[in-house]
């Protein structure tokens, strides 16, 4: 599924085609859009899928952005986990030091966190956050 989602991320991603059953397809770059249109026949693969799109969904309505790399990393977290699993590590440490590692990187983006003071801080992420959108960005950051 991240090869998928993978291909939206950022300014430079690209768009998605979605076929759909009824109606018209839709052309879209958001990550959780193309997430919750990715199926499997085999049912591991599906698990894994809908275990993605729980991640992807959760960021997004939570931060509202954000759901391709979360695609991303939820991929890369779940193939890396299943790997250690097979090579003897117990699920009840895997999760404790993934947990740790969380801890870890929340501790160090704190160090990063700018608040938004002004106007034009406030627009240039809506401008990012539209794909350089000026009428959206100029729209969403009043």
């Amino acid at each position: 599924m991240a090869n998928v989602t993978s291909k939206t991320y950022g300014p430079g991603g690209r768009n998605v085609a979605l076929e759909y059953d009824l109606g018209d397809p839709k052309i879209t770059k958001d990550g959780v859009t193309v997430a919750k249109n990715v199926f499997f026949k085999d049912r591991e693969k599906e698990l894994g899928a809908k275990l993605l799109k729980r991640i992807a969904d959760s960021t997004n309505k939570y931060c509202g952005d954000g759901t391709t790399l979360s695609a991303i990393f939820g991929t890369s977290l779940v193939s890396k986990s299943c790997n250690a699993i097979t090579h003897g590590i117990h699920p009840t440490m895997l999760k404790r030091g993934i947990e740790k590692g969380r801890d870890s990187a929340l501790e160090i983006l704190k160090q990063f966190v700018m608040p938004v003071t002004n106007e034009e801080e406030l627009k240039n992420i809506c401008l990012v956050s539209s794909n350089y959108n000026e009428e959206i960005a100029d729209i969403t950051s009043r």
